[in-house]
């Protein structure tokens, strides 16, 4: 605009220029929304940046759907380990809602690429009666499913209803896909610092629990860091730190130093540490310790770190050591006892041959009891036989003295295998005599014992007439 006036300073006319500048204002509108917008998912990064819990990140998706797509309404959903889609987080959805749709979704688990899909007017969609009818009642009337996926994996996906009628434009679908890998980001992320610091839970207390203590060793520089345990197991001031390889040698049992230097040069080479070496404690005691450790290696493969834990094995090596004592003396005892099993055999294998002897002894003794009865037994059979021959007798008499005198005849042989077969070491074979001549009978032998005669035989001798010294 310019303004023209005489020369007295009147007014005289004003030269004015319209310009359109509807054109400038919508690109500022534009680009402010825009500037907004990359405001919006530079906050959804840092986040998913810092790796912040779970619940934080769902918030912060929430609030950049509905800002940034002008969303009424929004909700996240992951698919669990059986495979079933969950709400994780929400807003403005009622819990009929949820519990009616939840486990949906237009894709298997397991679909590489999925589409993202947008319904622009749920009434005319060809959605199921019944679906569409509970989205319907909860008063949406537009939708979009937008997959997550991370590394060609579907994790789920992230919802956004509208409460009117809305035609998704290309814009807005490339913005709803950025914060959608933005947020699979972001929750692989989280799940995986989760798991991280569930881990790194557990081994702390696994840790305690069994007495370990963790060491850090540059191997180029010789620094080491130890934690608060390692300090309690080396019987160390956690005030006076031990910051060098050469002062952990120095805390080890003189005698263990060159064996356990050996296995650190070793490890350089074979990526593992491994040995048990004693300690000195503060009061001048002992202590085992077991250490294990892992070469960290560079890119170019070469070791430049050590990591790994020691924990203590005290109480292991004195059970060991007091094994080791039983099971010498239950060697020695097993010796001494084997011994004495030894000698108790050659005896008892003594008395056994004692024991064989003496029953050989005592047969022979009975077998010459035996044979000197039958032999007093045949020589009285024969004398009453002799003095029957020398009565008068009939014939009947005589058959039957003549079958006696057969009889006594047969046993003569029986009587002569009986003494071959148990001889007496004090006996000797005589003649028998024959009674009824009084001369020896031809083909027999007999031997008389040196002991007396039994009593009723004694008697009856004496009562026949004859000598006893003649048996």
């Amino acid at each position: 605009m310019s303004i023209v006036t005489c020369e007295d300073g009147e007014l005289r006319h004003i030269l004015a220029v319209g310009l359109d500048i509807t054109d400038r204002k919508r690109q500022e509108a534009e680009l402010l929304a825009l500037t907004h917008r990359q405001s919006l998912l530079y906050d959804l990064a840092d986040v998913v940046n810092r790796a912040e819990a779970l619940t934080g990140l769902y918030e912060k998706a929430i609030d950049t759907i509905i800002e940034a797509l002008h969303a009424d309404r929004a909700s996240i959903l992951l698919f669990d380990d059986e495979g079933v889609m969950r709400f994780e987080a929400w807003r403005g959805l009622s819990q009929a809602y949820r519990e009616a749709v939840e486990g949906h979704s237009p894709w298997i688990p397991d679909q590489q690429d999925p589409p993202a899909i947008f319904i622009p007017d749920v009434a005319a969609s060809d959605l199921h009666t019944s679906l569409r009818s509970v989205i319907q009642s909860e008063g949406v009337s537009a939708l979009g499913f937008i997959p997550l996926t991370y590394g060609g994996r579907l994790l789920g996906k992230f919802m956004m209803y509208f409460d009117r009628l809305h035609v998704m434009s290309e814009q807005e679908i490339g913005l709803a896909q950025t914060i959608a890998r933005t947020l699979a980001v972001g929750i692989e992320r989280a799940r995986a610092g989760e798991l991280l610091r569930s881990n790194e839970e557990r081994l702390r207390l696994a840790m305690a629990a069994g007495s370990m203590g963790a060491w850090d060793a540059d191997l180029s520089t010789g620094a080491t860091d130890w934690d608060a345990k390692q300090y309690e197991l080396f019987d160390r001031p956690k005030d006076k730190p031990l910051t060098h390889a050469e002062q952990f040698y120095e805390s080890i049992h003189p005698d263990d130093v060159p064996r356990v230097r050996e296995a650190a040069a070793q490890a350089e080479l074979t990526g593992s540490f491994s040995q048990e070496f004693r300690v000195i404690a503060q009061d001048g005691s002992i202590r085992w310790l077991s250490g294990h450790g892992t070469a960290v290696k560079n890119d170019q493969g070469q070791a430049v770190r050590m990591v790994g834990i020691n924990y203590d094995i005290t109480r292991r090596k004195h059970v060991e050591e007091a094994l080791q004592r039983s099971a010498s003396d239950l060697e020695q005892r097993v010796v001494e006892r084997t011994l004495e099993l030894s000698r108790s055999r050659e005896q008892l294998r003594a008395l056994a041959t004692e024991l064989n002897l003496a029953g050989q002894r005592e047969r022979q003794h009975l077998a010459t009891e035996l044979h000197d009865y039958l032999a007093q037994l045949l020589a009285l059979s024969r004398i009453r036989l002799a003095q029957a021959k020398q009565q008068p007798m009939t014939t009947a008499l005589g058959k039957i003295l003549s079958e006696l005198q057969d009889g006594e005849d047969r046993s003569e042989p029986a009587q002569q295998r009986l003494q071959i077969h148990f001889p007496g070491p004090d006996r000797a074979l005589t003649s028998c005599t024959d009674r009824r001549g009084g001369t020896t009978r031809p083909g027999y032998r007999c031997r008389h014992s040196a002991r007396s005669p039994p009593e009723a035989l004694r008697t009856f001798l004496s009562r026949a007439g004859y000598a006893q010294p003649d048996l």
